[in-house]
């Protein structure tokens, strides 16, 4: 069986995975891939760096291409 990140059927339901915009689960998705690698890097640092470079807009969020 291939392991399991996090814990099953709890982590969708969890306060602990909501971002902290409407439009932010893109970068929020990305944070918690990133925690489960023993990467800490906040929510709020990445989507500074995402504006940053051009990957979301406020209000708009991340487009499919910009994904990944």
């Amino acid at each position: 069986f291939p392991p399991v990140i996090g814990v099953a059927g709890m982590d969708g339901q969890s306060q602990l995975v909501r971002q902290s915009d409407s439009d932010t689960c893109a970068i929020r998705s990305q944070e918690l891939i990133l925690r489960d690698f023993g990467i800490n890097v906040s929510e709020q640092t990445l989507r500074d760096q995402a504006i940053e470079q051009g990957w979301y807009s406020p209000g708009g969020g991340t487009t499919p291409d910009d994904v990944g």
